[in-house]
């Protein structure tokens, strides 16, 4: 990221990392100290404190859209087999609204 910023101004949006729907412990992951959720936690707080001294790059709570929509059925194993496509057909709109807001949010001037 350093290396684009020596060599564009331009806004950068970085998407956070989402939780899957199944978790390696369930309901009990949280509790694991070495578990997918304390990995996933640590990797969102690395994330953030890479992008926090980058002027005009923000971090897109991609996360949050996921939990919002709801992960359990945020992928269709057959489009992933079909093309390689992450996102369930019902949730791109939600996906493409959301990284447009986002988009605008760092485009748009301030009033």
């Amino acid at each position: 990221m350093k290396a684009f910023r020596a060599h564009s101004s331009a806004p950068v949006l970085v998407a956070n990392f989402a939780a899957p729907a199944i978790l390696p412990f369930g309901l009990f992951d949280a509790n694991v100290p070495d578990s997918f959720s304390y990995a996933l936690a640590r990797a969102n707080d690395g994330l953030r404190g890479r992008i926090s001294d980058l002027p005009g790059t923000v971090i897109w709570d991609y996360a949050a859209l996921v939990r919002d929509r709801g992960a359990a059925r945020w992928t269709d194993p057959r489009l992933w087999a079909l093309g390689r496509i992450a996102v369930a057909a019902d949730h791109q709109p939600a996906l493409a609204a959301g990284l447009a807001r986002a988009v605008a949010g760092v485009l748009r001037k301030n009033a």
